[in-house]
């Protein structure tokens, strides 16, 4: 009697649980957005971009760090903007 009240338990808890992830992963994927911002101090000067990808979810984050990613070493790179600009472009071209 025991076994089968304590099996229930844990099987009314799991199946909660399961429940309450699902409604979270949800969330978490509509709430994820694609603004993008950072400003950056480097020997050329302060640099700034911002911007907002197109979607939600876990694609649109995807774009946002490839292209934080790429500004943050281009900002240090290059001298001028125009070529921070080209490898942020290069960063969002498909293969």
């Amino acid at each position: 009697m025991f076994f089968a009240v304590g099996t229930g338990l844990i099987l009314h808890v799991r199946q909660s649980l399961t429940r309450e992830l699902r409604q979270l992963r949800r969330v978490a994927g509509a709430a994820i957005g694609g603004d993008l911002y950072e400003v950056v101090a480097t020997e050329y000067g302060v640099r700034a971009v911002m911007g907002d990808v197109r979607g939600h979810g876990i694609g649109a984050l995807g774009t946002v760090a490839a292209v934080l990613g790429c500004f943050r070493e281009a900002a240090h790179d290059e001298k001028d903007l125009g070529g921070v600009l080209r490898r942020l472009e290069r960063a969002l071209d498909p293969p």
